[in-house]
């Protein structure tokens, strides 16, 4: 009797990679989005409403660090 050809295991197609969701955008809540309009609009800002709408700003630079004004 004729020995049949052992059977190799199939191949398996390479593991794929699943890319890492990408960061949610951040967004500025309405209080900050009234005080940014205010800004725009000329109208006098409170100590406070700056210091927010600054820390606001500064929290969302994706960029580490400082760079130079343009």
């Amino acid at each position: 009797m004729a020995k049949t050809p052992s059977k190799t295991p199939a191949k398996r197609a390479p593991a794929k990679t699943v890319p890492k969701p990408a960061a949610p955008k951040k967004q500025s809540s309405p209080k900050l989005s009234t005080i940014a309009s205010k800004a725009v609009r000329g109208e006098k800002l409170t100590k406070a409403e700056i210091a927010s709408l600054g820390g606001s700003v500064l929290s969302q630079d994706e960029t580490a660090g400082q760079k130079k004004a343009t």
